[in-house]
């Protein structure tokens, strides 16, 4: 059994196969996540000429949204742990022809980034892998010039999330003893750690920022873009937590798993595909 922490482990998942499936399924995750990355970009209030990091840019959708806020002088830097996801990103950014738009891999915490050389930073769901958040976060800080401001995106608690309660409960009917995946606990680096308004409230103090501000938002998330019930069990076994709760579990049980996933989703399915509930933090800082 490896030494290495199951943070890092997770953190080793994520970079490699992790990241191909997000590659590979970008346009269903930037469709279902884009609403979202975008309450947090309007709080930015972003103008030409303004210099952006972007904290875990992923295959560039926000990259790409970002440069056309701060057009035709201002310049954006993303930063994501994920080579196949930046190799993606460099891709699109060039077959979009954006001449100032950097790319670093790196984790955002650590990051090698000049002091007091962004006028904002944003992030869209990546600001909760931090494995110190308070170290991670006064990092950026250090990053923004005396004007800077900080705006993210998160996710509130587990049990709010319907995205989340609906697959890993469906999955669970097939097979009761399947562990929820250490990364989906509150208490450690992942989708969750940030879930606590007063946590992000106290992490962001804590790190030097001041005059937060947060919004939770409840509302219907477009579940993998999905347009068939069909469409969202494949998205659930190869994108968030069922595929993670998934990986170990015999192979002879997919089909019932496949079963079980789509007479969950059975009830969501409209004439707008498949839809279910999503509870977000939408924070800004200075």
């Amino acid at each position: 059994m490896s030494g290495e922490p199951p943070e890092q482990r997770a953190a080793d998942a994520f970079k490699k196969q992790v990241g191909e499936n997000w590659v590979r399924y970008e346009t269903h995750i930037d469709h279902e996540l884009q609403p979202f990355g975008q309450m947090a970009m309007q709080r930015l209030a972003l103008m030409a000429g303004e210099r952006v990091l972007d904290l875990g840019c992923g295959s560039g959708q926000t990259l790409l949204e970002l440069s056309e806020r701060v057009a035709p002088t201002g310049s954006v830097v993303g930063v994501d742990i994920s080579e196949p996801m930046l190799q993606r990103a460099q891709q699109r950014i060039s077959d979009a022809g954006l001449s100032r738009v950097e790319l670093l891999l790196s984790d955002a915490a650590v990051a090698p980034l000049a002091e007091a050389t962004f006028d904002a930073a944003f992030s869209r769901f990546g600001v909760m892998f931090f494995d110190d958040p308070v170290a991670g976060f006064a990092h950026v800080r250090r990053a923004l010039n005396a004007r800077g401001r900080l705006a993210f995106v998160c996710w509130q608690a587990r049990e709010l999330n319907e995205w989340v309660e609906l697959t890993l409960s469906a999955v669970r009917s097939v097979l009761p003893e399947l562990a929820v995946p250490p990364l989906m606990d509150p208490n450690r680096p992942g989708p969750f750690f940030l879930s606590d308004a007063d946590k992000v409230r106290r992490t962001l103090q804590q790190a030097g920022f001041v005059s937060v501000e947060i919004d939770s938002v409840t509302k219907e998330m477009h579940f993998g873009a999905a347009q068939r019930v069909e469409d969202a069990v494949e998205f659930a076994l190869h994108i968030g937590p069922v595929a993670r709760i998934l990986t170990d579990a015999d192979p002879a049980l997919r089909p019932a798993f496949r079963e079980a996933l789509a007479s969950a989703f059975a009830p969501k399915l409209s004439r707008a595909g498949v839809w279910l509930g999503a509870a977000v933090h939408v924070v800004l800082a200075r």
